[in-house]
This record gives C-alpha cells, sequence and structure tokens, in this order.
C-alpha cells in the first residue's frame, strides 16, 4: 500500500513550484531587459503577468479536460 500525500502537502507543493518558476522567469527577463531602461520593473511586469496567465490557463486546462469522459469500466478482450 502507498501513502498518499496530505491535500495540505500538495498545496504546498503546487504554490513552492509556482514561486520557482516565476522566480526563473523574472531572472530570464531580467536577463533579456538588462540593458534597457527599467529592466527590473520590466521584469516585475512580466513575472507577475506569466504568474496571473498561468494560474488562469491552467485552471482552464484543468476544466476543459473536465468534459473529456474517462472510461472506467472500459472490458478487455
Amino acid at each position: 500500500m502507498t501513502k498518499k500525500e496530505s491535500h495540505l502537502r500538495s498545496i504546498f507543493k503546487a504554490v513552492t513550484w509556482r514561486i520557482w518558476a516565476t522566480g526563473t522567469t523574472f531572472v530570464l527577463a531580467l536577463i533579456v531587459f538588462q540593458d534597457t531602461p527599467n529592466a527590473l520593473e520590466k521584469s516585475t511586469l512580466v513575472a507577475g503577468l506569466e504568474m496571473i496567465l498561468k494560474l488562469f490557463f491552467y485552471y482552464l486546462h484543468e476544466r476543459i479536460w473536465q468534459y473529456i469522459p474517462i472510461n472506467k469500466n472500459k472490458k478487455s478482450g
């Protein structure tokens, strides 16, 4: 029998992953904008928009999957 993770642990992992991924986007944007005026502000904007948009698109992705049937009674043979 495998031990399942708690809901709280899964939420914590999701939040920390989003922070990590958004931080990566911020650093990448900072590298891209490093020679432009307001590089820090631009990078913050990109990272903020990325976080919001990806949360929205992930939610949309999950909702779309609600329309894809799961056939658990599929007979083999």
